[in-house]
């Protein structure tokens, strides 16, 4: 079988190579993936996390889908304390876990898989503890005619800082993301059928995923800009979002093994229970150490918590100038970790 694994694993041996790959003892196998790998995180990773951000600046969006009450989530802490009542989100009820303030009690932790920055973000937007005292998050409270629980304010965004953020494989989440939401109402008074539109900015510092092994995802800069509409109380059909922003792929020994910029438009499209969510668009990719340019055409590229890796949908790679000139395919799913290239299967890389 062909091997598809992650080049920041192996890049400093494969220097000199044309074609050539690593297998899982890091040796250099035959394959006709390398130098494409990387393309996989540029394809969803972005999407991905800016998805998270939406989480944070509308409570129809997840919270009311999700628990089916008309009152706003409680604003995260980072405090420790005591649990009490019933748990409303994933973990233990009653259990240990961090505080989150207002009605419900305390909040089970979340148990810690192979989670990815946009699930962390999405965890900790649904009031889940993550990393308890390695996280500031300070929520954003705007007016809103058409709040439900009676104190006409709903969440509107939020500034998180990860400051050594670990979770239970390993891993460890560090930088900074901002989102600011506003909402513009048809109807001031918020009568039946009254539309919504909403609009939300995304602020991206070095957002980093560490692994256990030592390899780093890396977002060092970006900036977002989310839109949709949708009819008071009822929840938005899709987000189209605007993004502009880098990605670095860093190997264990601190080797720079992919840095590249990249712009374009994505329409995220959520299940109806909030569960997951599919991403279609088109991103340019530019690299001050790369003759050409990159287009990353997404197709239904699907995502949840369940999976660390996409599970339906391709990513189709064009890219114009250098000695990778030329089109190719990855297609996802349907089960979590299959993957083929150009229509045939290879090993799913390392999920960041």
């Amino acid at each position: 079988m062909k091997r598809a694994i992650l080049g920041v694993m192996c890049a400093s041996a494969l220097v000199g190579v044309g074609v050539g790959s690593c297998d899982d003892n890091n040796d250099v196998v035959a394959t006709d993936t390398v130098g494409y790998d990387s393309y996989l995180y540029y394809g969803y990773y972005p999407a991905d996390v800016y998805y998270s951000s939406y989480y944070w600046t509308d409570p129809y969006y997840y919270y009311y889908a999700a628990y089916g009450r008309p009152s706003t989530p409680p604003p995260p802490t980072t405090t420790t304390g005591a649990a009490g009542g019933t748990g409303t989100t994933t973990g233990a009820a009653g259990g240990t876990g961090t505080s989150t303030g207002g009605s419900g009690g305390g909040t089970g932790t979340t148990a810690a898989a192979d989670m990815t920055m946009g699930d962390v973000l999405r965890a900790m937007a649904r009031g889940e503890s993550v990393c308890p005292n390695q996280v500031s998050i300070t929520p954003k409270m705007t007016a809103d005619a058409c709040a439900m629980d009676g104190t006409g304010m709903s969440r509107s965004g939020v500034t998180i800082t990860f400051n050594g953020c670990q979770v239970g494989n390993g891993s460890q989440f560090d930088g900074t993301i901002d989102v600011q939401g506003s909402r513009t109402l048809s109807d001031a008074a918020c009568a039946s059928g009254t539309m919504v539109t909403f609009t939300a900015s995304t602020t991206i510092t070095n957002l980093t995923r560490t692994t256990a092994s030592g390899t780093k995802i890396l977002i060092p800069n970006a900036t977002g800009m989310a839109t949709t509409s949708y009819v008071a109380g009822q929840l938005p059909t899709s987000v189209s979002m605007t993004v502009d922003g880098a990605l670095q792929l860093v190997g264990p020994a601190g080797r720079l093994n992919a840095n590249r910029m990249y712009s374009g438009n994505i329409t995220l499209t959520p299940s109806a229970d909030r569960s997951s969510y599919t991403s279609d668009g088109t991103l340019t990719l530019t690299s001050a150490t790369e003759l050409g340019t990159t287009t990353l055409t997404s197709a239904g590229i699907a995502r949840s918590d369940a999976c660390c890796r996409p599970t339906g949908g391709t990513l189709t790679i064009n890219q114009s100038g250098g000695t990778l000139s030329g089109t190719h395919t990855w297609t996802f799913g349907p089960s979590c970790g299959a993957l083929m290239f150009d229509g045939a299967s290879v090993t799913a890389p390392s999920c960041l």
